[in-house]
């Protein structure tokens, strides 16, 4: 599925002019308006990060229902073979044990002892502890607050090139840029202060479905393959299983699915690279 960029300036005003103009809204009510005031010019409406996330944690935990989610995945997560496999792995195995179970009875004993603020914490957790951390793109469940109502999307794409005749090693650089400009386009070097190639490996590998960590790397970035089979452009900018997971609610802005307080995904990062502290 394809999302379209979120770095227009007539949307970001359009956004920014509604949750100005309601300070003392709920955000869900935000969220909503922001959703009515563009959806007959784009099919994808964005609002602020921080609203969209204060939105998702607004809304209340039913119990009851969670631990009837809980209880009916059972039977279902029975089928997955690798359950042992994945608690007790082989040294060469790359990613850490994972406890699919224990995770599992964890999250309903925190459910059921009322640890859980809201609806969204614990389906937050559900998620990217117990399934992304399997790495098995057919082992997964998406409820319905982190999934049907907003999504994060980061503004840019990424390209892992060498521009050396050689084929040294690859430097990871703004897809945007580097179709520009392709000569000048620099080196991104952090990503949120962060070394960039640690802080993509350790964003993927928490969640992503691929069991190859290579093959979970390189989705990050824009391929023209991949971008005609499934018109993504890279899981860093959209795409894949970190449309899900929030990394900096603060900053940024989030796709409107739906015009309702459902779902999560990503916020826009602050990437720095060789020539400029902040992009």
């Amino acid at each position: 599925m394809k999302f379209s960029a979120i770095r227009a300036a007539a949307l970001a005003a359009a956004v920014k002019t509604v949750s100005a103009q309601t300070p003392t809204e709920e955000p869900c009510a935000v969220v909503s308006s922001a959703w009515a005031a563009q959806i007959a010019a784009t099919a994808t409406p964005t609002v602020e990060a921080s609203v969209a996330y204060e939105c998702l944690n607004s809304v209340p935990i039913h119990k009851e229902e969670a631990l009837r989610y809980i209880a009916s995945s059972k039977p279902y997560i029975e089928w997955q073979s690798d359950t042992i496999f994945k608690k007790n792995p082989p040294a060469e195995y790359f990613y850490p044990p994972h406890d699919i179970w224990g995770v599992l009875d964890q999250i309903e004993a925190d459910i059921t002892a009322d640890k859980y603020a809201n609806e969204y914490a614990w389906q937050q957790d559900l998620y990217t502890k117990l399934f992304g951390p399997a790495h098995d793109g057919h082992f997964v469940s998406y409820p319905d607050v982190l999934t049907n109502a907003i999504e994060w999307q980061r503004p840019y794409a990424l390209v892992s090139i060498s521009d050396s005749p050689d084929g040294a090693t690859p430097e990871i650089k703004i897809y945007e840029d580097v179709i520009s400009a392709p000569d000048t386009a620099s080196v991104v070097a952090k990503i949120n202060g962060e070394d960039a190639e640690t802080f993509l490996s350790n964003w993927v590998f928490a969640v992503s479905g691929n069991q190859d960590a290579d093959a979970a790397y390189n989705s990050l970035f824009y391929e023209k393959a991949y971008e005609a089979e499934v018109s993504s452009t890279g899981y860093f900018h959209n795409g894949g299983r970190t449309r899900f997971v929030s990394e900096d609610p603060i900053i940024g802005q989030a796709k409107i699915l739906i015009p309702c307080a459902d779902t999560c995904g990503l916020a826009k990062p602050r990437l720095s690279n060789s020539r400029t502290e902040h992009l």
